[in-house]
């Protein structure tokens, strides 16, 4: 059976307001028995040193395991030098607090102002170097999300991904995120380097069917990969959260 982990995006409305983050991982093991999870740094930007202290501890004590850490500051293509090095020294402080909560891997954003050409992927790419030594410095991974902008593009992930040729950098291919008519070919094309993979969902139907787009495609193209490593759910439907992970839970398992 797979391994499964669940993304704190995927109770964004009640994280911080239902339950804090720091009793995310104790949710998902109680509530869908899984012990697995992934904690967005947008979760945590309000949290002290003792709550993350607290986080960390539950992590450990609940036997979890903290798979990925998705980071959503900073622009790492931006052509400007100096705001450039603001952003990745604000960034590497929060590689360092994943690195505390135990994470395997961190995502981070090719930045809003990356373009396809030369000079902009060429400041991206020695911005995600300079990440990827930092991260391999800790003991963990740097992910690449198809994640808007030129990420959204799956050729020019491979292409950013080779000419970076860190062997610490991985994808982190997510369903949702590609534009409907490059999706199944560009998971096809980011499963060769993925370390970490995103079934994300919108709502179901009264069947429990997911009539946004085919999800048992999906898991079908991860498997043939040969990926061997978690499947992560982030539920980013309208209705309710927790229905949505169990229901994507419940989708993932039946493919299997």
């Amino acid at each position: 059976m797979p391994e499964l982990c669940v993304c704190s995006w995927s109770l964004r409305s009640h994280i911080n307001r239902d339950f804090a983050a720091q009793d995310f991982p104790k949710v998902v093991v109680e509530e869908f028995g899984i012990k697995g999870v992934e904690i967005c740094e947008a979760h945590l930007r309000e949290a002290s040193e003792g709550e993350l202290d607290r986080l960390r501890d539950a992590i450990v004590s609940l036997g979890c395991t903290h798979y990925n850490f998705p980071i959503d500051v900073g622009d790492v293509s931006q052509a400007d030098e100096e705001s450039r090095e603001r952003d990745l020294t604000i960034i590497e402080g929060w590689i360092e607090k994943a690195a505390g909560l135990g994470a395997r891997n961190v995502r981070v954003n090719v930045g809003k102002s990356a373009r396809a050409d030369d000079e902009s992927v060429g400041i991206a790419v020695a911005s995600f170097r300079r990440l990827a030594e930092k991260c391999e410095g800790l003991g963990m991974g740097l992910l690449i999300e198809n994640h808007g902008g030129i990420s959204s593009d799956p050729e020019l992930v491979v292409r950013f991904v080779e000419e970076l040729g860190h062997p610490n950098v991985g994808t982190c291919p997510d369903f949702g995120n590609f534009p409907d008519e490059v999706r199944y070919v560009g998971l096809e094309a980011l499963m060769p380097y993925a370390r970490h993979v995103h079934v994300k969902t919108y709502d179901f139907d009264e069947k429990g069917g997911h009539p946004s787009f085919d999800v048992e495609r999906c898991i079908r193209i991860v498997r043939e990969s040969g990926y061997e490593g978690p499947y992560s759910i982030e539920f980013e439907g309208k209705g309710d959260q927790h229905e949505g992970v169990r229901l994507t839970k419940e989708l993932v398992l039946g493919c299997f």
